[in-house]
C-alpha cells in the first residue's frame, strides 16, 4: 500500500488568507482600542484642565489677597494726596500761588511714603498700575514744585490747564487702579 500525500495550497497571498471572521475580529480589536484611548485621553483632559483651573484660581485669590493687603496701606495715603491736589486746583484756580507751599510739602512728604510701601508681593499688573500712579502724583508735584519757585512771576492760564489736565490723568488712573481690585474679584469668581 502505497499512500500519496498531495499538498495544495488552501489560498494564494497573505491577504487572501486571513478568514472573515478574522478581519471582524482583528478591526473590532481596533475600534475598541481607539474608543478606549479617545476616552481615556478625554477624562485626563478635563482632569488636567480642572486642576490647572484650580491653581489659576487659587493664584487670583493669592493675588487679590496681597492686592487687598497692600491697598490698605496704600488707599490710606493715596486718599488724602488726591485731597490735597483738589485743593490745589482750586488755589490755582484763584491764583493763590504762595498758599500752595505748605500743601505742596505736605503731598511730597506723603508721596515719599507712598513710594515707599513694598510692592514685592504683588503681581507685575499691580505693579505696573501702583508705578503709574507713582509716577503721575510725581509729575503733578513736579508741576507744583514749578509753581512755588516761579511764585513772584505770574502762572498763566496753560500752567493751570496743563496741571488739570494731570490731576484728571491721575484721577482716571485711581479709578482704574480701584477698579483692578474688583476685576480681580470677579475674575476668582467665574473661574470654573
Amino acid at each position: 500500500m502505497k499512500y500519496e500525500i498531495e499538498i495544495k495550497q488552501a489560498c494564494e497571498g497573505f491577504w487572501s488568507c486571513i478568514s472573515p471572521d478574522a478581519w471582524i475580529q482583528s478591526i473590532g480589536g481596533l475600534i475598541g482600542t481607539f474608543l478606549g484611548a479617545l476616552i481615556a485621553a478625554m477624562i485626563s483632559i478635563r482632569i488636567l484642565k480642572s486642576q490647572i483651573n484650580h491653581e489659576y484660581k487659587k493664584e487670583l485669590k493669592n493675588e487679590y489677597n496681597m492686592l487687598m493687603k497692600f491697598n490698605e496701606s496704600y488707599l490710606r495715603l493715596l486718599s488724602p494726596i488726591m485731597s490735597n491736589f483738589t485743593v490745589i486746583e482750586k488755589f490755582l484756580n484763584e491764583k493763590r500761588i504762595k498758599e500752595i507751599k505748605v500743601i505742596v510739602d505736605n503731598v511730597m512728604e506723603m508721596t515719599r511714603d507712598l513710594e515707599g510701601i513694598d510692592t514685592s508681593d504683588l503681581s507685575y499688573i499691580a505693579v505696573a498700575k501702583v508705578n503709574m500712579l507713582n509716577r503721575d502724583i510725581n509729575f503733578l508735584i513736579w508741576h507744583l514744585v514749578l509753581f512755588e519757585k516761579l511764585g513772584n512771576l505770574p502762572v498763566t492760564s496753560r500752567d493751570i490747564e496743563d496741571f488739570q489736565n494731570g490731576l484728571h490723568k491721575l484721577r482716571k488712573r485711581v479709578e482704574e487702579y480701584k477698579n483692578y481690585e474688583g476685576v480681580l474679584k470677579k475674575s476668582i469668581t467665574e473661574v470654573k
